[in-house]
């Protein structure tokens, strides 16, 4: 390819990008808050999964990963409601937020 056609395609995949920029609609707080949770949920159960994998933990190791286990599974289904509702376009509550916030954070959320 010669320069003029190189410097053709890359001022149109900039004006590709612009126009997608400036068309694209801003998430919800609550959609973003979901992203979030859903992110941290997903990187401690991995985590969590890798730590357990390993020989030879000492007992306070699997303690804290029992107690992360339990914390855990008592937020997923918190995660998931809190998802139904905003994907049908509702709000989800304070009480719900806050809860799902208090869970995360005993495992260093930092919500």
């Amino acid at each position: 390819m010669n320069r003029k056609n190189t410097a053709a395609i890359v001022a149109i995949l900039m004006l590709i990008c612009i126009g997608c920029a400036l068309n694209s609609t801003a998430l919800k707080p609550q959609q973003e808050m979901l992203t979030r949770f859903e992110a941290f949920y997903l990187s401690q159960s991995n985590d969590y999964m890798v730590q357990v994998a390993k020989p030879n933990l000492t007992e306070a190791q699997k303690d804290v990963l029992r107690q992360k286990r339990e914390i855990l599974v008592e937020a997923q289904p918190l995660i998931i409601v809190y998802g139904e509702i905003v994907m049908q376009g509702g709000t989800p509550s304070v009480a719900q937020e806050q809860a799902i916030i208090a869970l995360l954070n005993r495992i260093g959320g930092g919500f």
